[in-house]
């Protein structure tokens, strides 16, 4: 636990806290397993220019004095401590996550077993410290100096390396996948058992490498070996991954966003067959006359390979998507081949009951007829001179059997003289097509229910 009076003196500020240390040089602080979350002992309006483990002159001599502090299991997420001077301190199983760093003094430190996802420790100087099996996922270490600092086992996933001191570094075994090590100096550093998957490699500097093994595992269980059966020679590991060339593909026919993403699809499946190579696609060069794509590899002398290995790829997909839409399309004309047929036959039906229609019709009308006689209350004689009409009007039972050519006006003129027969009519004309086709009699109704029967019959 964590000594009261210090931590109590540490919450006065950076001014109290460092004439204590200046008076008291004689004790060792104790902020073990201390909850220091969000504290803000950083210096004020620094400038990153300002920072770096280059300059001999310290630019902030005032900031807080951490050296040789016991933080072990303490907890300083999101703490602001920037420029500190934590040389000598012990930080094994702290926390830091997130907590800002820049320029800060970390040199012979113990930070093992700490979690540090996300820090930012750019421009610091880590010289001869040991970060093992330390989260640095994420953790921002532009420019700082790890020289001779030991990383082994430590996962520093997506982490920001870029023109970092890693001279005679140790990190063998480290997960560096996504990682960005770009112009950075690793020589002499030990690199066995690292996992390098789509790391940016350019520009690193690496000369005497300490390498037996190495992976390159898109699943990150360190299963995929390079190489697969031995170990490298002396200087094969700088030999095949020294530089970084990079492959252009033309397309002559220019390239969509959905061949965007068939080419993101083949450079994937690459990866995973072949990890070793370290396939990367970096962008689409859009100047002259056909676009390019460019990629990036780790091995030198496979260049041609792997242009030819993407081009197959992207071809087989073509001849596949080819294959797949003249399937489909056989498919398609083959359910509208069938619903041509269907459709035929129920014409068919609806042409021959529509011929039919008109003699049902009638006969429906006198049955219809018959019942308002016996059963309406109106005037019998009116009633007789209605039906008579209708019997009479032999030009609209002609023209009700061409329903699909007949003239509006006439159809109209049908409807004012039925309205008075809808009731009766509807309930004796469903009555009989209950039981002798209903299905059919209510398609044919309903294709032509816009110019009559929609509104004389209903639904």
């Amino acid at each position: 636990m964590a000594n009261p009076e210090h931590l109590e003196i540490l919450r006065m500020g950076v001014k109290v806290w460092n004439q204590w240390r200046k008076e008291n040089k004689n004790i060792v602080p104790d902020l073990r397993e201390a909850d220091l979350t969000g504290i803000q002992l950083g210096v004020e309006n620094f400038s990153i220019s300002d920072l770096g483990y280059q300059r001999k002159i310290d630019p902030y001599p005032n900031s807080i004095n951490l050296n040789d502090v016991n933080l072990s299991n303490a907890v300083l997420s999101h703490a602001n401590l920037v420029a500190a001077n934590l040389n000598g301190a012990i930080l094994d199983n702290a926390k830091l996550d997130f907590a800002q760093l820049f320029g800060a003094k970390l040199t012979n430190a113990n930070i093992n077993n700490a979690n540090l996802q996300a820090v930012t420790l750019a421009s610091g100087n880590l010289y001869n410290s040991k970060f093992q099996k330390t989260n640095l996922s994420e953790a921002n270490l532009e420019g700082a100096n790890l020289e001779a600092t030991d990383l082994s086992g430590s996962d520093l996933t997506i982490a920001t390396i870029r023109v970092a001191n890693l001279r005679n570094s140790n990190l063998s075994h480290c997960n560096l996948t996504y990682s960005d090590l770009r112009e950075s100096d690793l020589s002499g550093a030990i690199f066995t058992g690292a996992n390098l998957y789509y790391s940016a490699l350019q520009g690193w500097i690496i000369k005497d490498i300490k390498c037996d093994y190495v992976y390159f595992d898109y699943a990150q269980k360190f299963e995929n070996r390079i190489p697969k059966d031995r170990d490298f020679e002396p200087g094969e590991f700088e030999r095949l991954y020294r530089e970084v060339p990079t492959i252009e593909i033309e397309f002559n026919e220019g390239i969509t966003l959905m061949g965007m993403a068939v080419l993101e699809h083949v450079t994937r499946k690459i990866q995973e067959e072949r990890p070793d190579l370290g396939l990367r696609f970096i962008a689409v060069d859009s100047k002259g006359l056909y676009p390019k794509t460019r990629f990036e590899l780790y091995s030198t002398n496979q260049g041609d390979k792997v242009k030819d290995l993407i081009v197959q790829e992207l071809q087989q997909i073509r001849q596949d998507q080819q294959k797949s839409a003249q399937i489909i399309a056989q498919t398609i004309l083959g359910e509208l081949q069938g619903l041509g047929d269907d459709v035929r036959g129920q014409l068919r039906i609806i042409k021959q009951d529509v011929k039919a229609l008109p003699r049902e019709f009638k006969r429906h009308l006198d049955a219809a007829t018959q019942k308002i006689l016996d059963n309406a209350g109106i005037h019998k004689a009116g009633i007789i001179q209605l039906a008579e009409q209708i019997r009479s009007n032999e030009t609209a039972i002609q023209k009700l059997s061409q329903l699909r050519d007949s003239d509006i006006n006439e159809i109209e003129d049908i409807k004012e003289r039925l309205f008075w027969l809808k009731p009766y009519f509807e309930d004796v004309f469903k009555k009989k097509f209950d039981t002798t086709g209903t299905k059919v009699v209510r398609a044919v109704f309903k294709a032509v229910s816009t110019h009559f029967a929609g509104d004389i019959l209903g639904d």
